[in-house]
Order: structure tokens, then sequence, then C-alpha cells
């Protein structure tokens, strides 16, 4: 896969002024890019602290795995590599230590994290969120309402499938389960017994050790370990679309509040995801404090022209709508039959 491949430092206006991916392949010069598995374990494992992974199973099914219906597995750094490099068929399940703030768990492992080679010397690893799972390990199609992400691959395999704002209507998109800043799409990626033909464009890149991605502001993305892998991403605001997604996820908030007051735990839990479960003890006061925050915000923002760059991106790399189907189903390399295939579409789509 073509893509920017330099030693150079770039300029944080580069990247941002870019509304299409970008991949720079081979840019980190980090130390973590050449570790072994074995000193990942050395380095993140060797105390008896028990870390949460979310529990994943790899098995077909019409809705996507989402975290509410994952259970979590409390394993020791040591316990987890001794099943980094298993297959997945030996247990068809997977592990992941997904969304965790470097600050809050390795922060002096870290501490040299700088993403200066893209513009921004001032983001650390304060500023960064760790992502270790094992292979078919995944997070649902869904897109970010603040800001753009930046993700760098530290060892492993990752695929990204990407899809342009303009491709919503056409991904079904949720806001349950609900997590503010997190709009999610009803579309099943890790199954490859499902068929897309409303997608027009998609974009899929599989990032290695040192290679960087830039995702756009409001890009939907589904992500899906190859190999086992390692990354880190930082999210970069972007002050004008942050301010106005600030009074839609306001707004949405207002709802669910109000919403998940009326119901029991149960009906709770499959309506939030689990970081968002003290949502009910939200005030209808501080929702509408917030909106009106949110409001003025936008009101006093004032408009900023993009430059435009001459960078190689993503656009060359657009899969058509009939090749999305065969790239999910060799990635995902699904046990069943072509015959069992179609018949559990047909069970899916009744």
């Amino acid at each position: 896969m073509r893509g920017v491949v330099s030693d150079k430092m770039f300029k944080s206006n580069e990247i941002l002024s870019s509304k299409v991916p970008l991949i720079f392949k081979n840019l980190l010069d980090w130390e973590f890019t050449r570790w072994s598995v074995e000193e990942w374990k050395n380095s993140l494992g060797e105390c008896n602290v028990k870390y949460p992974f979310r529990k994943g199973c790899n098995t077909c099914s019409q809705d996507p795995v989402w975290e509410t219906n994952c259970d979590t597995s409390l394993l020791t750094m040591s316990e987890f590599f001794d099943k980094f490099s298993l297959s997945p068929e030996c247990d068809n399940t997977w592990l992941y230590f997904d969304y965790k703030h470097i600050s809050s768990w390795f922060s002096d492992v870290f501490k040299d994290i700088t993403w200066s080679c893209v513009g921004f010397p001032e983001r650390g690893a304060k500023d960064s969120t760790l992502w270790i799972g094992t292979e078919g390990a995944h997070t649902p199609c869904h897109y970010d309402s603040y800001g753009c992400n930046i993700v760098a691959q530290l060892y492993g395999k990752k695929m990204w499938l990407l899809f342009e704002p303009s491709e919503s209507n056409n991904l079904s998109p949720t806001r349950v389960p609900y997590e503010e800043s997190s709009v999610y799409s009803n579309i099943n990626f890790a199954c490859s017994c499902h068929h897309f033909p409303d997608i027009k464009k998609a974009r899929c890149v599989i990032l290695e050790p040192g290679d960087i991605l830039y995702v756009p502001n409001h890009w939907w993305h589904y992500v899906e370990n190859s190999t086992s892998a390692i990354s880190v991403n930082t999210w970069i605001p972007v002050e004008i679309p942050d301010n106005e997604s600030r009074v839609d996820e306001s707004l949405v908030k207002c709802f669910i509040t109000s919403l998940v007051k009326e119901l029991d735990v149960t009906d709770i839990n499959k309506i939030l995801n689990p970081n968002e479960r003290d949502l009910t003890e939200f005030t209808t006061k501080y929702n509408l404090d917030e909106l009106s925050y949110s409001v003025q915000k936008v009101k006093i923002q004032s408009e900023n022209e993009t430059k435009k760059i001459n960078v190689e991106h993503l656009n060359d790399f657009t899969i058509p709508t009939e090749s999305l189907h065969n790239i999910i189903k060799n990635i995902r390399k699904c046990k069943s039959s072509a015959r069992d295939q179609s018949s559990g579409s047909q069970d899916i789509n009744n």
C-alpha cells in the first residue's frame, strides 16, 4: 500500500487540513516498535496486578459485539502475554485491554512517547491511550463525535476499515448502546456472512509496526487486530466542529438521561455502555447547564480557514462495494462452508 514514507517532521496544520485519512508508513522511530513479545511481557508484566480485559467470541451474529455483551477477564499481564500469540481457534475468543489512558496504567513504561513527528510535540503519554489485544479483538464500527484520531502501531498488525461521513445513512447509525462521543453502526463487520450493498466507498489499511494513521473528524471506522497487536493513539481537538458536536451530544445526553431514569437495572445495562453507568445520577439541571454552555461556545466561535496540502492519502485505495464482503471474509477466515454462510445469512435477514 502506498503512503507517506518520510523521516521529516510534519507540521500539525499539514495533517489537520486533510479531509481524508493519511497513512505514514514506517515513520516512527520509537523503541517500542522493535520490541519482541518477551520484551513487552517483561516491561508490562512484572507485578501481580490483575487487569480488566474485554472478552469476546469469534462468532457470526446479526448484531455487533457490543461492549455491554462482553465478559471481563481479570488477568495479570504475564498471564495475558502467555495467551498473546495463541491462535484464536484455540478457544474461539479474544481479549482486549482497550481504550486505557496511559497516565492511569503504564505511565513509566510509555513516558518517552511524543507525537512530534506528526506535528504535535506538546502531546505525549498523558494524552495517549493504549490498546493491547489478541488476534480478532475489535471495536464495533463507529465514528468519534469529537476531534480527529492519530494512531501509532507498535506491535503486530491491525486492520482499519474507513468510511467517509457521507456514508452515514448507509451505515445504520445508532446511539444504543450509548456512549458520549461515540456514534455506533448497527452493521456487524466482524461477520463475513453479511453483505453491504448500500456502502459505496470504503477504505482499508493494515497498520504495521512503525506506521501512523490519521483519521479525520467524523470518519467511520471498524478496527480489528489481524494478529495480536499493540497500538497507542491520541485524539486531537478540532475546535469548530467539536463545539458544534458538543451541542448534539448534550441534547442526546439529556434524552438518554431522562430515558434511563424510568428503567430497571437490566434495561439500563443494555442501553448504557459500562463507562456511562453513572449517567443515572445526572440531574436535569446539570444536563441543561452543559447544553447551555455548549450552545454559547458555538455562538462565540470564530471561523478558521483550512489549508489544503499535497500529501498522498487513501483516496487511491477506495474499495468497490463488491469487494468489501471478500475483504471481511478473508480477514475473518470463517470456518463455515459457503452453503452454511448462505443459510446463516438468510437466517439473519429473516
